[in-house]
């Protein structure tokens, strides 16, 4: 992406190089063109002035007085000549010169054409790029939005399981787009106002991150959880209702519980025991089933 954006503005740097340059010679060109028809009406009006000229001296009659008269018309005659040679030399030069920018300004319009072309193609590219980017971020929107809908639902459902009479709620907080701003979590127990999660006992706390975690996998239910000490901070009561919890799920996923509570491990199909004898740690596997039979 990053080598894409550099040839991008690469590109895009060359086009307006080629822009000054194409005007540039354009500027030329019309300078050219302006002197070019400055030279042509000075030659003009110079054989205008020495038509004029032959055509009065044919004209009148000329005594001595104005054949001296006459001499000084030749000289002025004689220096329009000149001029008119002059002229006609300055505007060769520049014809010389006419032909090398307009095969310049050829070439250079060339390849303005064809970067303009590929800006055409870059603009395209990004406008069809931003316009992606805009179907996806809908869609996001309303797939976070109505998963953000159902999740909401099904924590205030465990949390009135796992608190009596009690209600919870998720608020989306902060700014920006729905699916990037925070998630605020908010309990009441029954009888009670909503109140900080600072404010509740740590065993509670444990009771909430466990709902907001089978709301979770209600949704999205995975085949495999492992579960690392979840009911450490709960007493016998709220450990029931863990492994309640725990039972109703696994009929679709399979747990990997690492407990010390006894009322978590009856619920248990199979059992590994974690003994340490002399130093060394000894894996003793049990089966229950095996047991009950």
């Amino acid at each position: 992406m990053k080598q894409s954006r550099t040839g991008k503005h690469n590109k895009a740097k060359d086009l307006e190089n080629y822009e000054k340059r194409l005007d540039k010679l354009k500027t030329e060109i019309n300078t050219i063109k302006q002197k070019n028809q400055e030279i042509e009406f000075e030659i003009k009006e110079a054989n205008h002035n020495i038509q004029f000229l032959r055509e009065k001296a044919q004209n009148l009659e000329i005594n001595e007085e104005e054949f001296e008269l006459k001499e000084l018309s030749d000289k002025d005659i004689e220096a329009l000549g000149n001029k008119q040679k002059e002229l006609e030399s300055s505007l060769k030069k520049l014809g010389s010169v006419d032909l090398t920018v307009l095969d310049e300004y050829e070439e250079v319009e060339k390849e303005y054409q064809e970067n303009l072309k590929n800006k055409e193609d870059i603009m395209k590219s990004i406008n069809s790029l931003k316009q992606s980017i805009k179907n996806l971020d809908e869609e996001a929107q309303q797939q976070f939005s109505t998963f953000f809908n159902n999740l909401n639902k099904e924590f205030s459902f465990f949390i009135s399981k796992l608190f009596p009479n009690g209600y919870g709620e998720l608020r989306l907080i902060g700014e920006g787009k729905e699916f990037e701003k925070g998630i605020q979590i908010s309990v009441k127990k029954a009888g009670m106002n909503f109140q900080k999660l600072s404010l509740f006992s740590g065993g509670e706390k444990a009771l909430i991150a466990i709902a907001f975690l089978f709301s979770l996998m209600s949704l999205n239910p995975s085949p495999f959880y492992i579960l690392d000490e979840i009911d450490a901070p709960l007493d016998d009561l709220n450990a029931s209702k863990i492994s309640d919890l725990i039972l109703e799920n696994s009929k679709k996923s399979q747990f990997l519980i690492i407990t010390h509570n006894k009322i978590v491990m009856e619920i248990a199909e199979f059992f590994y025991g974690i003994t340490m004898r002399e130093g060394i740690t000894h894996l003793v596997p049990v089966d229950f089933k095996e047991l009950e039979r």
